[in-house]
């Protein structure tokens, strides 16, 4: 790894952790309102259908923000796959979001055929509902992100980069043994 990219991460790191931190000092009751309005809001899917994180509550869920544009995405789309189909019938789910990618809906859908995603992929072209809902989670500063929710909706962490399966397995196991 170059020494410009450590650079890069470790400072998106901290412009995505400021705005959390700040909202859970400053505003607690705010910031789980719009967690809870953002557990509630409908998102629509890649396959036209509607999603929400309420709808997952009882299944450990992987809120996944990321881009077709994005080498780190890129680079952990086999990994989210594998988690997918190794922890599905066990109550977990990787939530794919589309963000700041301007992809036709045509071109991300065979995007995600030829990586061979198995989960759903949140595409809704309201963008302002996208920044609500993202602001929820305390806003996307930085690609790829990903928030492990608990079975009852709660985040139980937060990572900024690219996930592989071995972080997957260490973050996953422990939350479906215990659910």
């Amino acid at each position: 790894m170059s020494r410009m990219f450590l650079i890069r991460t470790l400072l998106a790191l901290c412009v995505l952790a400021a705005p959390l931190a700040a909202s859970a000092q400053d505003d607690t009751a705010g910031a789980s309102s719009a967690l809870t309005q953002s557990m509630q809001t409908p998102l629509a899917t890649l396959d036209g259908k509607s999603l929400t994180l309420d709808g997952l509550k009882g299944q450990v869920v992987l809120l996944n923000f990321w881009a077709t544009w994005c080498p780190p995405c890129r680079e952990e789309i086999p990994h989210l796959v594998e988690a997918q189909r190794t922890y599905k019938e066990r109550g977990f789910t990787v939530v794919g979001v589309t963000w700041s990618d301007r992809s036709a809906q045509s071109k991300l859908a065979r995007f995600v055929a030829r990586m061979r995603i198995n989960y759903p992929i949140i595409y809704d072209t309201d963008r302002a509902k996208m920044i609500q809902f993202a602001r929820g989670f305390g806003g996307v500063y930085a690609l790829p992100v990903s928030l492990l929710l608990d079975r009852e909706g709660r985040i139980v962490r937060l990572h900024t980069g690219a996930v592989t399966m071995p972080m997957l397995e260490k973050w996953i196991e422990p939350m479906l043994i215990e659910g």
